[in-house]
């Protein structure tokens, strides 16, 4: 029987990055990376055309190498959603108004004139205020951009970013990799040194945003009822 290939799917900022690194420690050669697709630099009707048609490609066999083990990536999970072999999908969900606050002071950071993609490139070179940021249509709801056609409980695994130490924990017991291991290696990339306990403070701006961001607001708070009913005795998470 085919071992399920793992779908990761990574959302900006919410420790997608250090999973990733112990993801490709436990797959070894078997992990593949996927951030070719760049779904925020497109609008809609282009990024959904474009995982449409990957998913059609999926369907008739081809678009996966069948030593691939796990991919890992920013892209719409719809993309793998018929490949002809099992696949587990996974993901990690944050607070949208810390998420999107670490986003924005992200950007602010690590912006490179040489590298960085064409919105990142506004946002700093127009220095953009925080409140444009959150307003911006291109960044609204990203969570819900990058599901289209993917309901949240497709998902097999949908980890909680603040408890990403016990997260992990519960990931490995149930995801053994294809070696049989079910250790996971902590380890962080791109955080912010001087990140803040929280980003946003003022208990009306962050209605506001929550506002602006309600769609992803009712993502997370459905994500962590899932990880509650996952601790629970009986239920199988």
């Amino acid at each position: 029987m085919t071992s399920p290939i793992l779908i990761s799917l990574h959302m900006p900022k919410t420790a997608g990055s250090s999973f990733g690194l112990a993801l490709k420690r436990e797959y070894g050669e078997g992990f593949v990376e996927d951030y070719n697709d760049r779904p925020l630099q497109q609008q809609a009707p282009t990024r959904v055309g474009r995982a449409l048609a990957q998913a059609g490609a999926s369907m008739m066999g081809g678009g996966v190498d069948a030593s691939t083990t796990c991919i890992h990536g920013h892209f719409l999970p719809v993309k793998y959603r018929f490949l002809r072999r099992p696949a587990l999908f996974v993901t990690w969900l944050r607070d949208p108004v810390e998420r999107i606050a670490s986003h924005y002071h992200y950007w602010r950071r690590s912006y490179d004139r040489d590298s960085s993609l064409p919105l990142h490139a506004q946002v700093v070179e127009e220095d953009w205020s925080f409140e444009r940021f959150c307003e911006a249509p291109q960044l609204r709801n990203i969570y819900s951009k990058f599901l289209w056609g993917f309901p949240l409980a497709r998902f097999s695994f949908v980890g909680i970013s603040e408890y990403y130490e016990s997260e992990l924990e519960r990931f490995a017991s149930n995801f053994p990799n294809a070696n049989g291991k079910v250790s996971m290696e902590l380890v962080r990339a791109n955080e912010n040194p001087g990140q803040p306990s929280v980003y946003v403070c003022d208990a009306h701006q962050r209605r506001e945003i929550e506002q602006i961001h309600a769609a992803d607001v009712a993502l997370y708070e459905s994500a962590c009822r899932m990880r509650v009913a996952a601790a629970s005795p009986g239920v199988v998470g």
